[in-house]
């Protein structure tokens, strides 16, 4: 996995795999709220339309999307 046993590489991997687990326990907790899912859906359907009419305004250039919870 690593090219050499360095502290660092060892540390910024487990750090990016805590982020990712973090990531998923707070997407599952904000779907377990009351209305989560109902909020989440609103969250995601808003960046959709933003997304829409960048591209309605500018279709020419290239739009990267990136969701977040």
């Amino acid at each position: 996995m690593f090219t050499t046993n360095n502290h660092y590489e060892l540390h910024i991997s487990r750090h990016n795999d805590l982020e990712e687990i973090a990531g998923k326990r707070r997407l599952i907790a904000s779907l377990q709220k009351n209305n989560g899912a109902l909020t989440l859906r609103k969250r995601v359907g808003r960046s959709l339309i933003g997304l829409g009419q960048k591209l309605v305004e500018q279709p020419e250039r290239e739009l990267q999307v990136q969701f977040s919870s």
